[in-house]
């Protein structure tokens, strides 16, 4: 009878903890996102894949994501990968998106220079590439907490990601996070009731600065639903919507 009411309580406690994760949480899960960049009308498809789900002994949930998009243009022709995490913690009943680690964010800009390179018609050497790993230096993350039930317009420290390669200087912030309740958002992929998170992005890439207020839905079993990016006057520049889920 001990064994039975204890596991009991464990799946009880397992349903709780589940319907609090902004997170997937299934190795396996695929799902695509449509996305929308005003300049150009440009549209693509985003290819996500939970690929590894990891709990730790302290029941920490980890989950992370490979997303594939083949970007247009002349340089980045071909397919590119980005990766994201999630960390749900059941002790504060908080997950954690980090959009993108530093190891991750280097390698997706030696990714793209290696692009570039080939494209212009040279392909980059083995000893090429550990050049170009030993000049950058890359630190920080963007990450955001997401608490399960958060108080409205309550807000979030800021996150910063940093690159320098020679005299060139990358950063990424997002600041002025805060949270706007809970709101019904319709999908391709279906209707979600989200958590919804503004913030503002910064983006200082070597060009002329971006400054953007962003909005992202995050949907419980789910993560990222939908995300809206606009500029200060309100014109959207980039939308990204869920278009299919699958296990």
């Amino acid at each position: 009878m001990k064994y039975i009411i204890n596991l009991a309580a464990a799946l009880v406690l397992g349903c709780t903890a589940a319907s609090a994760q902004y997170m997937p949480t299934t190795e396996g899960k695929t799902f695509v996102t449509t996305q929308k960049i005003t300049e150009g009308n440009v549209e693509s498809d985003i290819n996500g894949t939970v690929i590894s789900v990891q709990t730790a002994a302290d029941g920490v949930i980890t989950a992370r994501v490979e997303e594939k998009e083949t970007i247009p243009g002349d340089l980045f022709s071909g397919e590119m990968s980005t990766f994201s995490t999630y960390s749900y913690n059941p002790a504060d009943k908080v997950t954690t998106y980090t959009m993108m680690t530093a190891d991750d964010f280097k390698a997706f800009i030696v990714d793209m220079l290696v692009q570039a390179a080939s494209a212009s018609g040279h392909t980059p050497t083995e000893q090429d590439l550990i050049e170009l790993n030993k000049a950058m230096k890359v630190r920080g993350e963007l990450s955001m907490p997401l608490p399960e039930d958060p108080e409205m317009d309550a807000t979030f420290d800021k996150s910063i990601l940093r690159c320098t390669m020679g005299t060139q200087n990358m950063t990424i912030t997002i600041s002025k996070g805060v949270y706007k309740g809970f709101e019904e958002i319709e999908t391709p992929a279906g209707k979600f009731n989200c958590l919804k998170v503004e913030y503002a992005t910064k983006r200082a890439m070597g060009g002329p600065v971006e400054n953007l207020l962003s909005t992202t839905w995050f949907a419980k079993g789910v993560g990222v639903v939908k995300t809206v990016d606009t500029d200060k006057k309100g014109k959207v520049i980039s939308e990204q919507t869920l278009k299919s889920l699958a296990e």
